[in-house]
């Protein structure tokens, strides 16, 4: 499979997988997808890194070969701390609570 070897952004990556940007940006953040690298004030990632990462979660495509990264190119998924896993938890349930009241209140209000 040929690669064209270049550095993407956020907005190039949500167009290769079909999402937002918003979504790119939640699943960098879940470690669903490689964290991408700082190259000065921008944020890209490697095609390859990217390519090799869809072939990994789609299970490669129709025959075609995988796409190899070189050992230096590897990409380790962070772990998150079960500390970090357990605030985020509690902040997604402090944010259904206020929507849930949220509605409630729009509900309560006299037409």
């Amino acid at each position: 499979m040929n690669i064209e070897i270049r550095a993407m952004s956020k907005e190039d990556v949500a167009e290769i997988v079909g999402c937002s940007v918003r979504n790119i940006e939640k699943m960098i953040k879940s470690g669903d997808i490689p964290e991408p690298k700082r190259l000065g004030g921008l944020v890209r990632w490697h095609s390859q890194v990217i390519y090799d990462w869809l072939n990994r979660v789609l299970g490669g495509t129709n025959g075609t070969e995988s796409v190899q990264l070189a050992p230096e190119m590897e990409i380790e998924k962070t772990k998150i701390s079960p500390t970090h896993r357990k605030a985020t938890a509690q902040s997604n349930r402090s944010d259904a609570i206020m929507r849930m009241r949220a509605r409630e209140a729009r509900n309560c209000l006299p037409s």
